[in-house]
Formats: structure tokens, C-alpha cells, sequence
């Protein structure tokens, strides 16, 4: 069985381990998230590398398979002979296109997992700051914010991207 490791950036928050069912039910919920996120990331960077690799491979057959046009005689002959290394190259460069393209899919789905992992990670910290912070009116307002924290990744109205902007 796969031995799940405690991820370096939560371990300030999830440093030792907790009695409380309640806790324990939300940290394993936490840790979860966390290492199913982590499994897409790591396939989205393979698909990533997969896609990039494969493009620069059909660059590199089409190079070094298309006939030198002193050796044949004539524009047509030279059309025919370069028929079979355009056709491999865009044979190639369509894998090429669909591990990118499965790359973005992957790297969605990680986005959304890691937002159910910081929501989750919210709800253990809102936990915690209620049970442990002395005064009620300060851990009420600290749980109240970490729970209306808005994860969705939406841009607020006047909010704007780089590529908004250049397309602007």
C-alpha cells in the first residue's frame, strides 16, 4: 500500500496529530485532497513534457526524412517524394496536440482539487481557531472569513488578467 507523506507547505497547520473524531475526520478529508491534487499535477506535468517532446520529435523526423530537392528531378517529383514526411509530420504533431490538449484538461481538474483542498484546509483552520483562540469574538471573525473565503478562481468586477488585458 502507497504511503501517503505529509506535504511540506500544511505542515505548520497539520503538525501533530489530533484526538478529537471531528479533527481527525476533516485532517484525513485535508490530506485527501491534497494527494489526489498532487496525482494530477504529476500526470499534467508528464502529459506536459509527453506533449512538448512529441512536437519537437515530428520536427525532427520531418527534417531529417524529407528528400533533398537537388535529388529529384523536377518540382512534382520533389512534391511526391515530400508527400510521405508531411503526412508523418502531421501525424505527429496531432499526438503532439492531444497529449497538450489533455495537459490542460488534467491541469483543470487539478485546479478544482486544489481548491477543495484549501477549502477543506479553511474548515480545519476555522476548527481549530474557534476551539483554541480565547476570545470568541476574534475566533468567531477568523472562522467567519476563512469560511466566506471565495476559492472559485472567478475575477470580481474591475479585476482583470494579463491576457484580458492584451486582448483588450
Amino acid at each position: 500500500m502507497k504511503e501517503v507523506r505529509r506535504p511540506a507547505s500544511t505542515s505548520h497547520i497539520f503538525g501533530h496529530e489530533l484526538d478529537d473524531s471531528v479533527d481527525q475526520a476533516l485532517l484525513t478529508e485535508a490530506k485527501n485532497a491534497w494527494s489526489t491534487a498532487q496525482r494530477f499535477y504529476g500526470s499534467s506535468l508528464y502529459l506536459l513534457v509527453s506533449g512538448v517532446a512529441m512536437a519537437f520529435l515530428g520536427m525532427v523526423v520531418f527534417v531529417y526524412t524529407i528528400t533533398d530537392p537537388a535529388k529529384t528531378g523536377g518540382a512534382w517529383e520533389y512534391a511526391f517524394a515530400a508527400l510521405r514526411p508531411f503526412e508523418l509530420l502531421i501525424f505527429i504533431e496531432a499526438i503532439a496536440w492531444f497529449l497538450l490538449r489533455q495537459y490542460r484538461s488534467l491541469t483543470e481538474d487539478f485546479k478544482k482539487l486544489h481548491r477543495i483542498y484549501l477549502r477543506r484546509s479553511n474548515y480545519m483552520i476555522a476548527r481549530r481557531a474557534l476551539v483554541e483562540i480565547k476570545s470568541f469574538e476574534k475566533s468567531r471573525t477568523i472562522a467567519k472569513e476563512l469560511l466566506s473565503e471565495d476559492l472559485s478562481g472567478r475575477l470580481f468586477e474591475g479585476q482583470s488578467t494579463e491576457a484580458i488585458d492584451h486582448a483588450r
